[in-house]
């Protein structure tokens, strides 16, 4: 049986603190990101400057497409320069009673619209950091949208599903991870 599309859950935490937190922490590191997107976490538990670029950017798009022979739950291990999310992600973390893996954020620009399609995992978490009424989501043929700034969704994402931006000129920003 699948999980509900879409829901909204509640964590017990300064929102306004992570928003804040998590606005900033994309727009010092977007540069060394791929597609509009930055990984948060690494396969590289004990990570140097040598491989920053690799670690920023390593788990962004799709693992098939990239050929990375790696899966989500590969990607465990906080990269330093987020650390201040820590307390967010163990807020979610508490909440689902599951582990966060393979965390990114994720642009997606204005006028711009993500594939319909299925990923290989369950369910994903999003955290709204910004995003318009014009931004939603189509899963399983229906329309959803994450419309709460600092709002945390789980997403099924094992049924087709596609993100879109139809706002004409702000970009939707998500922390999105991948729950295992």
């Amino acid at each position: 049986m699948h999980n509900p599309p879409v829901v909204k859950i509640d964590i017990n935490l300064d929102i306004q603190k992570f928003i804040d937190i998590s606005a900033k922490l994309y727009v010092s590191y977007k540069t060394w990101g791929l597609h509009n997107q930055l990984s948060v976490t690494s396969r590289y538990a004990f990570p140097d400057d040598t491989n920053k670029s690799s670690r920023l950017s390593g788990s962004c798009g799709s693992l098939t497409k990239l050929k990375i022979k790696a899966k989500d739950e590969d990607f465990k291990y906080l990269n330093p320069e987020f650390i201040d999310l820590y307390p967010l992600i163990s807020a979610i973390e508490a909440t689902t009673n599951r582990k966060i893996c393979r965390l990114l954020f994720r642009n997606l620009l204005s006028k711009t619209n993500v594939s319909y399609h299925k990923d290989s995992a369950e369910q994903r978490v999003h955290f709204v950091i910004d995003t318009t009424e014009n931004n939603f989501f189509i899963v399983d043929d229906r329309l959803y949208r994450m419309s709460e700034i600092g709002g945390v969704y789980l997403l099924n994402t094992n049924i087709k599903h596609t993100a879109v931006n139809a706002d004409y000129s702000r970009d939707r920003l998500h922390l999105v991870g991948t729950l295992c």
